[in-house]
């Protein structure tokens, strides 16, 4: 059982990485005369430039199901800058995506603007793997990076 779901993790991985298309939950990988395949019952969105591939929408509703995973990184890089899960929290209940992340491998990601429990601006970087969103993780923005409005990425 165990190598069948790394398998098919792999494989999606390996199908959105290369063909560069979105694959919903509904993917089903099934092995049909030695070879895997990927059936037909899925739908596929194309990623285009620009195009959002998440939305905030789908985000709140991992919290609501509490489908929401943290990173490992995400857990010491919070507590590292003093950023607690229910600020991540608020921040994706109450605020904005501000840049996406569609090339992101294996799952597309996004960057999102809110606030914390105690009204201090964060951001945090997360997933959406289809049934559940992991946080990548989350920070604390300053102005070297970002505009004096802190969503507006600085030109390098």
């Amino acid at each position: 059982m165990f190598s069948y779901i790394f398998v098919r993790y792999f494989l999606i991985c390996y199908i959105r990485h290369m063909s560069r298309e979105k694959l919903t939950e509904d993917t089903e990988i099934v092995p049909d005369m030695g070879h895997l395949f990927v059936t037909n019952l899925f739908s596929i969105k194309s990623i285009n430039k620009g195009e959002k591939v998440i939305d905030i929408e789908t985000l709140r509703e991992y919290f609501n199901r509490d489908t929401i995973i943290i990173s490992e990184h995400a857990k010491n890089r919070c507590r590292e800058r003093n950023i607690k899960q229910k600020d991540v929290k608020n921040c994706i209940m109450t605020g904005e995506i501000i840049e996406q992340y569609p090339e992101d491998f294996p799952f597309p990601s996004c960057l999102v603007f809110g606030y914390a429990t105690d009204n201090k601006i964060i951001h945090a970087v997360i997933s959406s793997e289809g049934e559940c969103g992991r946080i990548i993780t989350a920070y604390i923005p300053n102005t070297n990076i970002f505009e004096n409005d802190l969503k507006t990425r600085k030109e390098r």
